[in-house]
Order: structure tokens, then C-alpha cells, then sequence
């Protein structure tokens, strides 16, 4: 079926011509009204991953929260993640004032504190709001941030999302195995902001407790920074009840500069997923349960 591939672009490139220009002439609270109604539907006829959600769910707050309490945060979630599609369409066109009363900045001192050693910095994120528009957010602020992405599998979807960040000059490198590492170098040497969402589950990773249960998170932000002298900086960003974005800038974290490398990292990992998982307990819906975080354990998703 390969030869349907083509066509199969074809037809996706122009839903997403049109999806741009719909999104980018509606205001945004009939933007989340749409958002709202389609993540529900998602959520009810996606089974699969409806599955893997509530399982993930009931893994961390099973003994919390009732089914009824579970459900209503997984709905929420999938309502959050398609607002979040369609909010990224709608800030490339958004004005750089609309965007800063739109999503807030806390701590930005601690960005330029970190900046001023010279060395860049590994901004430390994760698929925790609508982590998307932290990154424009701040780089309509006049910051040198490049965002690290996957690299889409599909050669015809990687086409079409360079087309779009190209088109809006949003600086971005791909996880490419055989150049990522001398880019995200780069970056860090020009004293640049690499931008990594990294809590995601990873089979080669390294082992800590993340919301009551064991896990693999991936060593690659706290090795580059490490070996790079680069500040790792975390910061969050939270969705607000009147659908605004508020961005937390926390201080550097310091890597020791003695110890065991594998000691010094979970150190590490632990105070970065340490603030991740606060924010997950207030905000849970705010956070990515669809995919398959605790696959490692027995019985888990």
C-alpha cells in the first residue's frame, strides 16, 4: 500500500492548510469550546488509548480518587490536548503584546542569571500544558531558543512540519541519531536555550520513583549539561482557569562535581521529576497520560 502514501500526504498537507487558516481567524474562546468537544469525542471513541489513560490513572491515584473522578481527568486531558493543537496554530499569528498577556513569565530572572555565565542552557520541560507555546512565548521575547523535537518517522509529515516552523523562523533541531548531539553542542556554545521535553518514557533510561512508582526517564538533559557545563534550568508551564498560560522559571539546578556519575544523575532526575510530579498532583489533567509510562513494571500499561 505503499504507493497510497503519496496521496495520503497530499490530503493531510491540505487539512492542515485549512486547519491553519480556520484556527488562525477564530479567537481563541471559540477555540476552546471547539477543543473542548472534540477532545471528548476523542476520548470516547479512541478506545485504546482511552484504556491506556484511565490504566495510567488508576496506577497513581487508584487509591485516591474514585472511577468516576478518574474518568473525569482523563476527559479533561484529552480536552487540554487538543485545546493545546489548536492554540499553537492560533499564537503564530497572534501579535508579540497579545502573546505576553496571553501567557505570563515567572522567574524570568533566573533564565537571564543562567544565560549570564555564558555556557547556554538546557531548559528542562515536559509534556506538562501546553509546552508548545512556552517555547514561542519566549522566543518572542528575543531569546536565541532552539526546540528539540522527534523526528517524524513519515518523511512527507517531517516535510510538512519543517514547512510550518520555517515559515514562522521558529528556531528547531530534530532528534536526528547521526547529528543531534553536535546541533544541541552548537546551540549551547553560542550561548543559545535548548528546549527539552524529557519525561517520556525511555527503555535505555535511567531508573527513579516518579509518582509513587518506578520508572525510566532518559539521562540525556543532565549528561549534555554536565559534560557541557551548561545551567539546566526546569521550567513549567500551567494552564490557568480563564485559559490562560502562566510559565514558572526555576533556578538553575546544580550538578555535583563529585560523586559517581550514575549517583550524581539520579540526584539530579530526582529533583527535576520532584517538581514535575508536584505540579502533576495539582494540576493532573494538565499532564500527558496517554502514552505508556510504566510499561517496565508488571501489569502496568
Amino acid at each position: 500500500m505503499t504507493f497510497l502514501k503519496p496521496a495520503v500526504n497530499l490530503c493531510l498537507a491540505f487539512f492542515l492548510v485549512i486547519l491553519r487558516f480556520v484556527v488562525q481567524h477564530s479567537p481563541l474562546p471559540v477555540l476552546h469550546g471547539i477543543g473542548n468537544a472534540v477532545g471528548a469525542l476523542v476520548f470516547w471513541v479512541w478506545p485504546r488509548h482511552r484504556r491506556i489513560t484511565l490504566r495510567n490513572l488508576e496506577m497513581v491515584f487508584g487509591d485516591q480518587k474514585s472511577k468516576r473522578q478518574l474518568v473525569r481527568i482523563g476527559l479533561e486531558t484529552y480536552q487540554n490536548e487538543v485545546k493545546a493543537v489548536l492554540e499553537v496554530f492560533r499564537s503564530l499569528v497572534i501579535s508579540t503584546e497579545e502573546y505576553s498577556r496571553w501567557v505570563t513569565l515567572e522567574g524570568e530572572e533566573n533564565l537571564k542569571r543562567a544565560l549570564a555565565k555564558g555556557r547556554g542552557v538546557i531548559a528542562y520541560t515536559a509534556h506538562f500544558g501546553n509546552f508548545a507555546i512556552m517555547g514561542g512565548r519566549l522566543f518572542r521575547a528575543g531569546y536565541n531558543i532552539h526546540i528539540l523535537l522527534r523526528a517524524p518517522h513519515d518523511p512527507g509529515v517531517r516535510k510538512l512540519l519543517q514547512k510550518a516552523l520555517e515559515s514562522e523562523k521558529m528556531p528547531y533541531l530534530f532528534d536526528d541519531k547521526e547529528t543531534v548531539v553536535q546541533n544541541c553542542r552548537q546551540v549551547l556554545r553560542q550561548n543559545g536555550i535548548l528546549f527539552m521535553a524529557a519525561d517520556q518514557y525511555a527503555s535505555n533510561g535511567v531508573e527513579i520513583e516518579f509518582l509513587g512508582l518506578p520508572t525510566l526517564f532518559t539521562s540525556g538533559p543532565v549528561v549534555m549539561a554536565s559534560r557541557s557545563s551548561a545551567a539546566l534550568v526546569p521550567m513549567f508551564i500551567t494552564r490557568l482557569p480563564d485559559e490562560r498560560h502562566a510559565v514558572s522559571i526555576e533556578p538553575e539546578v546544580e550538578i555535583a562535581q563529585v560523586g559517581g556519575f550514575k549517583e550524581k544523575t539520579v540526584a539530579v532526575l530526582g529533583r527535576l521529576t520532584g517538581m514535575l510530579e508536584s505540579r502533576i498532583r495539582e494540576h493532573p489533567s494538565q499532564w500527558l497520560w496517554l502514552h505508556r509510562r510504566w510499561k517496565n513494571l508488571k501489569g502496568g500499561v
